[in-house]
């Protein structure tokens, strides 16, 4: 009953759901939104998932089994941490602490002072 409803439906909106160039059209039409779609909020949250590749996948799982150390890494100063070191470093190590006159390996950092590959923690 409820079927024959929902079938009434899309026949009284000129549609028939037993087309298959409709469906091909509907997919054809959410591939390209999804393919064009500029930002993320651009698409429902909950279809977000489907676009992701399977490395994106892997990271937000990652991010998500990680989230409860955010805090602590916030808490202690090292999320700052993380990003001024090794999110935006480009091609150049910045300082650790910049108000000790000594970083984590015991050099003296400083204007005058080069930080070179040998001060590098990895």
């Amino acid at each position: 009953m409820l079927k024959q409803r929902r079938t009434d439906a899309w026949l009284a909106l000129g549609l028939d759901p037993l087309d298959p160039d409709l469906w091909a059209m509907l997919g054809g039409f959410l591939a390209t939104r999804a393919h064009h779609a500029a930002y993320w909020h651009d698409v429902p949250p909950l279809l977000q998932p489907l676009l992701w590749s399977s490395r994106e996948a892997l990271a937000a799982r990652h991010f998500w089994h990680a989230r409860e150390l955010l805090p602590v890494f916030y808490r202690t100063g090292w999320g700052w941490r993380l990003r001024t070191d090794w999110v935006t470093r480009v091609g150049q190590m910045r300082q650790y602490d910049m108000h000790a006159p000594m970083n984590h390996t015991g050099r003296v950092t400083g204007p005058d002072s080069s930080v070179g590959p040998a001060d590098f923690p990895f």
